[in-house]
């Protein structure tokens, strides 16, 4: 949003001006779609999911601020953020990923990253971004072909979609998702005493971290072209 150089408070104060309220009025939204999703049937407070995304979408501010996050890669975070509220609150309330919720965001996620491979001439990002969802998803497909009670289908198929975006930010960043979804997911059984508890959201928070401060393999810029010099004079 802002040259790094010239990023002050006043510049992140105005940028959480903006985030915050703008994650508000979009939170109510994620209650709704996570109402549609799990059928209508399952009650979801709307207040939860408004302060989790205004939080969110508010914690990019210095990012973009301070020149750690490109404002033309601002938009997937915000979706991942945006899916990963209402995701999160179908598993921990209904235990469930529906895909009614799951599948929808590859849409706008795969739009996002066409528009930023576009405007920077990345493509390649996009060829990460699918050896991610491979990769992603192949592993917890082969963890619950071996052991189907560790993980339900909707993970593997929320794999599937998460590894997009972070092959495409850091493809270094998919394993560690892997490794840091499973550790939360065991510190949290260890802390509740529970053996299944719900894996989605120990998927989701990681892999925003991620997409939140990627390493995006910028272009090079254009090497400046010397000027041609006279002859030299006696």
């Amino acid at each position: 949003m802002f040259d790094g150089s010239l990023a002050t408070p006043l510049s992140v104060s105005l940028a959480v001006g903006v985030l915050f309220p703008l994650g508000w009025s979009c939170g109510a939204e994620c209650a709704r779609l996570a109402a549609r999703a799990l059928g209508g049937t399952t009650p979801i407070r709307g207040l939860p999911c408004r302060a989790a995304l205004a939080v969110l979408w508010a914690s990019l501010a210095p990012a973009v601020c301070y020149g750690g996050l490109d404002l033309r890669w601002l938009p997937v975070p915000m979706l991942v953020g945006w899916f990963g509220v209402a995701l999160a609150t179908c598993d921990l309330i209904a235990a469930r990923l529906p895909d009614r919720l799951t599948f929808p965001a590859l849409v706008p996620l795969l739009a996002v990253l066409c528009h930023w491979a576009a405007v920077t001439r990345c493509w390649s990002a996009l060829w990460c971004g699918l050896v991610g969802s491979l990769l992603f998803g192949g592993c917890y497909a082969l963890v619950r072909l071996v052991r189907p009670a560790a993980l339900g289908p909707g993970d593997v198929k929320l794999a599937c979609v998460l590894g997009l975006p972070l092959g495409a930010a850091d493809p270094l960043g998919v394993p560690a998702v892997m490794l840091a979804a499973a550790s939360l997911t065991l510190l949290a059984a260890a802390l509740t005493l529970r053996w299944r508890i719900p894996h989605g959201p120990a998927m989701l928070l990681p892999a925003w971290l991620v997409t939140a401060l990627p390493a995006l393999p910028l272009p090079a810029p254009p090497l400046p072209i010397p000027l041609p010099t006279g002859p030299p004079t006696g």
